[in-house]
């Protein structure tokens, strides 16, 4: 242990890399004979902190979806990496110690779908994690509910997006999801009866990727008699949407996408015919409408 800590260096901060193969005894400016990189993921892309570093690390395998996942051992818990796709592994969370303490030894094993943690940190003893939850990062489950006392399993969409999902509304023959980062998705439920979904269109709030992260659309709203669909993105604003399910490829197409513009001292909202600046006048006697601006930080509670 003593040498452990003479050894130590501070963590490093390293570029992601894709697929490279070995040449010349070099893949990505790392030296190997024989072995080609898939891929790597920094310590910041496994959601580690500044200071964090990782240690041990096992595999498991989904005998239900063939996914594959990476359990990785980090200072302050495990995170879960989906590398079903070897060359671009998905982050999809971590599951933090357990106590107040963290450590640079931690020991992962998996028996029957379970993951087993184990730690020198002070007052951890062992965490167990049931590893079937991380389906539920990329999936949705089809309950039979006819009868009350005994709903049943019926069937399982997988996405082929790692994307977290959010809420849904049924309407008529569609489920409209918010997905976070994977922006609203709509799947077909015409032969949910017998546990089968799939998807028929999809809107991208987030452009950059479809990680497992909680940014994104968070909800939507497909009740309009008039077809449109409205979508909430956290850090974007309001979108609406007239999905084209009539049509042979299911694309979503923007209605319109509404911001509040705000500034420091006046907000200005580009609606309502007024110039964009412009503010409407209340009544006679009337004090106007004193609208707080956010904090840089975001919003307030």
């Amino acid at each position: 242990m003593k040498a452990v800590f003479i050894d130590h260096h501070d963590p490093q901060r390293l570029p992601a890399e894709t697929s490279e193969t070995c040449a010349s005894n070099d893949a990505a400016g790392y030296p190997c004979n024989n072995i080609d990189l898939e891929s790597f993921m920094p310590l910041l892309a496994l959601g580690a902190s500044e200071t964090e570093e990782v240690n041990d690390i096992w595999g498991w395998t989904d005998a239900a979806t063939g996914s594959k996942y990476a359990l990785i051992g980090m200072t302050f818990g495990t995170a879960f990496v989906d590398i079903s796709v070897p060359t671009a592994p998905v982050y999809l969370g971590e599951l933090p110690t357990h106590g107040a303490f963290g450590s640079n030894w931690r020991d992962v094993k998996t028996y029957n779908d379970h993951a087993f943690i184990v730690s020198k940190a002070k007052g951890h003893g062992i965490q167990v994690f049931d590893l079937t939850q991380l389906r539920g990062l990329t999936g949705t489950r089809i309950f039979d509910v006819t009868d009350l006392d005994n709903p049943t399993l019926a069937g399982q969409y997988t996405s082929s997006e790692a994307a977290i999902d959010h809420n849904q509304y049924v309407k008529g023959d569609y489920s409209y999801q918010a997905n976070y980062r994977a922006g609203l998705r709509i799947l077909d439920i015409s032969d949910v009866a017998n546990g089968n979904l799939s998807e028929v269109g999809y809107f991208d709030v987030w452009p950059a990727d479809n990680n497992a992260e909680f940014n994104g659309a968070w909800s939507n709203y497909p009740y309009f008699d008039s077809g449109v669909v409205i979508i909430s993105g956290i850090e974007q604003g309001l979108f609406v949407v007239r999905p084209n399910l009539g049509g042979d490829n299911g694309v979503t197409q923007v209605e319109s996408w509404w911001t509040v513009h705000r500034s420091a001292s006046t907000p200005t909202v580009p609606m309502g015919g007024r110039p964009r600046g412009t503010r409407r006048q209340p009544p006679t006697g009337q004090q106007p409408l004193a609208l707080r601006p956010p904090t840089q930080a975001g919003k307030q509670r």
